[in-house]
């Protein structure tokens, strides 16, 4: 078992410890508008960033919430926007392609035995839900607290580059 977290806001709080993490193909919403669009079959966890990720998800009157959760490494995927950067970096076929092109052509199951060097170079992978017995814990910060957000990670873009 690894632990990992997820950000979001205190809106979807209730219903994540009720039902567990759910990926959006399951419950409609998606709260991510990053240049590649993440996979509706799965929810995203990381070890670096759940402070951004959960700015991302709060409306203008949300808190942030940040959940804790213990999860197989069985069944952990690489994160999609790692692997189409190294395709991207790496591929003459996707070398001149916008991210959000070859993330269409992205299947996870193909690039699965990544999710460790996604971890790793990027902070992030994917999995296809975690049940509420696998939340170990959640922390709610104040949206206003700038103080703990900055100093929890909120600061931070989830890239290689800052990782």
């Amino acid at each position: 078992m690894i632990t990992l977290f997820h950000g979001t806001s205190t809106r979807h709080l209730e219903a994540i410890l009720k039902n567990g993490l759910l990926p959006r193909g399951i419950h409609g919403n998606s709260n991510w508008e990053g240049p590649i669009e993440s996979k509706a079959e799965f929810v995203y966890l990381t070890d670096a960033y759940p402070v951004y990720f959960a700015l991302a998800s709060a409306k203008e009157d949300d808190d942030l919430a940040i959940i804790r959760v213990e999860v197989s490494e069985r069944s952990l995927y690489p994160d999609e926007d790692y692997i189409a950067l190294c395709l991207k970096q790496t591929s003459p076929f996707h070398k001149g392609m916008p991210l959000n092109e070859i993330n269409a052509l992205i299947n996870l199951e193909d690039y699965r035995r990544f999710w460790k060097k996604s971890l790793k170079y990027n902070g992030k992978v994917a999995c296809k839900g975690v049940q509420p017995a696998n939340i170990t814990g959640h922390v709610v910060i104040d949206s206003d607290d700038m103080n703990t957000i900055l100093a929890t990670g909120g600061d931070s873009v989830p890239t290689p580059v800052p990782y």
